[in-house]
């Protein structure tokens, strides 16, 4: 289509009567006015682009329902805790009982719920859990310093002579002696002044041994932390207004979700199915309903501030951009025109795209900011907002103030002498105008997916990161773990190219090729990146497909006015009454594809049961879970193992890893686990939910102490025994080794599965 637009449209509007130069040759504009006849052409391509975009948006909307609904009835749902659960907000003080609240939503599922989880407040422990996390932190690199102090001492003391032939000493760690159960160290190294120290203040004090120091500092906050639980799990004021109800299949939450369950509005308002318990931002479970409405007005003004302020400065970036017309009426600009014809280039075409790419680069960290302010609920949903709002700046500032001010601004002049002529010129300016869009798209197509796949940032930093501030596994893995792929900033620049290229669909096609020519690299960059670079921990099952989706509806919008406002400039009536009657068909046509959205809040019982008839022909074909790994499992058992030996070991490159030790019951604080009922034997997913679905810093789980194993035996032998001695942190040493030079490695299944 936009091949066949450019080879129809470049010949009339190149031999048009306005006799413009240049890119603008190629442009609408370049069409007279006793030329309207041509605009015919205009006006059937416009037709195709359209019923082109509209079917594309019929097929989009489909394919989002179709893999949302697969999504929530997958394997992967039925194995994990977030396709049976239902969060609730916005619940009275008096109904926060687990009691009442499960038998109010068994009258909405009989029989299907397996428990309700309440969600408590946690502000006077939530100090003392980042406390006990960081405190882990330093004791594992104080462990790591002590392990490498040993690594070095040894390999020092048996270092051969100058001269003498040296032994290859393997890197592998094999353990203490089996028949001491002591390191295999020289007697020489004295394992006691290895330990490294610290001062009791942070420059000053005595100094101390840090292991114990660390230790001493946990039990003190584990305690802590467990008093304050206790207190927060006592008191039935502490409830935050929400709640997590479970269900026995998939299908119940869903239901659940479209009920009314309260007769007063705003109580019981918000209610999500399918939420994961990682993707909740649990402070904001606390924000009462009246609130969230009150901090949406307030981002809302900050945000059309933003809009405002962003507008005046690209304005000012679009006058950069057509400084040769500004020179003519502001005589303090003429020393512009006495510049050389390649510096006015670069200051009007490189200049002002540059500009304005970096200054939207910094929008989305504050959109964010503001989202999480406003009281939503999960990190997908504050992405589902950066969509929109990301992709609402992009229009207005980079679509509708740069087309009218550009306009205005190659026209000012003319308009100040005549002003009965205002209509003519911009019917001709509006099209010149695309000229910077063409610059824009052109930057971002060479550069953008040049720089996805260069990864240019992680290439010089990671290096320097790994290098001098990671020490310990846990480090390593932070540092060297996958990107994760950022959906709310790139799909609403994606949303947005296409905007701009149906906009000048047939105003000025050029603009549309390049567009062609940005996908088309994209495209070959994201093949690349989503099997190889990014990691996807979190799935929408097709919720950001469905936004951008309608976000073509305002491409075909501004299309449509932008073409009716320059038929009737050029005083083509015809043609515009018919691109009229084209405005009003979209506007019915977006009214009927809203019925899409319920397809996307909820499952359709129909699906649920084709759901249900598969599964049993699979089970009598004994294909049941071939599609989907149960989610926990991947926590303790990597994708992909090199080797695996006989005693549990992973190869990988000469190095031996320990395999991850199974999940142990915690024997220090009891697991929240509550046994599904009988009657509720559908139920598939882990059994610790409850505990999932608690703020984490009321979690039970003790910390894990993320440490190498050396090539010695040291930390079998000591180190693991005066930690997990220490009753507040156990010791793992999975994928980790220490070779005989003090370097910690970390294979690669233990910086991409493992999660200690």
């Amino acid at each position: 289509m936009t091949l066949l637009a450019a080879i129809v449209l470049f010949p009339l509007h190149a031999t048009g009567d306005e006799k413009k130069s240049g890119l603008d040759l190629l442009t609408l504009g370049n069409i007279g006015e006793n030329q309207t006849t041509r605009t015919w052409a205009n006006l059937v391509l416009s037709f195709a682009f359209v019923a082109a975009t509209l079917y594309t948006i019929t097929i989009l909307l489909k394919k989002a329902a179709e893999l949302r609904h697969k999504w929530l009835l997958s394997d992967h749902q039925r194995g994990g805790v977030a396709g049976y659960t239902l969060l609730v907000r916005d619940i009275p003080d008096e109904l926060r009982d687990v009691d009442y609240l499960t038998a109010l939503f068994d009258r909405v599922q009989p029989g299907h719920v397996v428990d309700v989880i309440l969600s408590r407040e946690t502000r006077s422990i939530n100090r003392v859990f980042s406390k006990r996390e960081k405190t882990r932190n330093a004791l594992e690199s104080s462990l790591a310093t002590y392990l490498a102090n040993v690594a070095r001492e040894q390999k020092k003391i048996t270092a051969p002579k100058s001269g003498a032939p040296t032994d290859v000493v393997s890197v592998s760690p094999s353990g203490p002696d089996v028949e001491t159960g002591l390191p295999k160290l020289d007697s020489k190294v004295d394992l006691q002044t290895l330990r490294p120290t610290k001062r009791k203040a942070f420059l000053f004090g005595e100094k101390q041994d840090a292991i114990t120091a660390h230790l001493d500092k946990m039990k003190r906050l584990q305690k802590e932390l467990d008093e304050g639980r206790r207190k927060i799990m006592d008191n039935p004021d502490s409830t935050d207004g929400s709640a997590f109800v479970v269900f026995s299949d998939l299908f119940a939450p869903h239901v659940a979700a479209l009920a009314n369950i309260h007769g007063t509005p705003g109580l019981f308002f918000d209610k999500q199915a399918g939420v994961d318990p990682d993707d909740i931002i649990w402070p904001n479970l606390d924000i009462e309903y009246v609130e969230r409405k009150a901090r949406g007005v307030a981002v809302l003004v900050v945000v059309a501030g933003l809009v405002i302020s962003w507008g005046f400065i690209t304005t000012f970036l679009s006058g950069v951009a057509n400084l040769d017309s500004l020179a003519e009426i502001a005589p303090f600009l003429s020393f512009f025109t006495r510049l050389s014809p390649s510096v006015k280039g670069i200051i009007q075409g490189v200049l002002p795209t540059v500009l304005v790419a970096v200054l939207f680069s910094l929008l989305p960290a504050i959109l964010r900011m503001l989202s999480t302010f406003a009281g939503v609920a999960t990190k997908t949903g504050v992405e589902r907002t950066l969509i929109g709002q990301y992709y609402a700046f992009l229009v207005f500032n980079v679509l509708i103030v740069v087309t009218i001010s550009g306009s205005i601004v190659k026209v000012a002049e003319q308009i100040s002498q005549n002003t009965s002529l205002i209509f003519s010129l911009l019917a001709n300016s509006i099209p010149s105008v695309s000229n910077f869009y063409i610059n824009y798209v052109l930057l971002l197509a060479l550069t953008g997916p040049a720089g996805e796949l260069l990864q240019l940032s992680p290439l010089i930093v990671k290096p320097l990161l790994l290098k001098f501030l990671a020490k310990t596994p846990r480090a390593i893995k932070l540092k060297s773990r996958p990107r994760e792929f950022e959906a709310g900033v790139k799909l609403a620049g994606m949303s947005f190219i296409a905007t701009l290229a149906m906009t000048y669909a047939v105003i000025a096609p050029m603009v549309t090729l390049i567009a062609v020519i940005y996908y088309g690299l994209w495209g070959i960059a994201y093949s690349y990146n989503f099997q190889y670079v990014y990691s996807d921990h979190k799935q929408t099952g097709g919720l950001f497909l469905h936004r951008a989706a309608k976000q073509l509806f305002v491409a075909l919008y501004f299309h449509e006015l932008i073409v009716i406002s320059l038929f009737f400039m050029k005083k083509s009536w015809i043609q515009a009454g018919l691109m009229f009657l084209a405005l009003l068909f979209t506007i019915g046509y977006h009214m009927h594809a809203n019925i899409f959205d319920k397809l996307m809040g909820a499952v359709p019982a129909k699906a649920a049961i084709d759901e249900a008839h598969n599964r049993r022909e699979k089970e009598r074909e004994g294909k049941v879970g071939e599609e989907f790994t149960d989610s926990d499992e991947e926590e303790s058992t990597p994708k992909k193992i090199t080797a695996l030996s006989a005693d549990g070991t992973v190869t990988e490159d000469g190095l031996h890893f320990d395999a991850p030790e199974k999940k142990q019951p915690n024997t220090r604080h009891p697991t929240v686990k509550r046994d599904v009922k009988a009657s509720h034997s559908k139920y598939a997913g882990p059994p610790d939910y409850a505990e999932r679905f608690l703020n984490p810093p009321l979690r039970s789980m003790l910390l894990k102490a993320w440490v190498a194993k050396d090539a010695y035996g040291v930390e079998e032998a000591y180190l693991e025994p005066e930690v997990e001695g220490s009753g507040v942190v156990n010791v793992t040493d999975a994928f980790a080794v220490m070779d005989t030079e003090g370097n910690t490695v970390v294979s690669t299944d233990g910086i991409a599965v493992y999660d200690p």
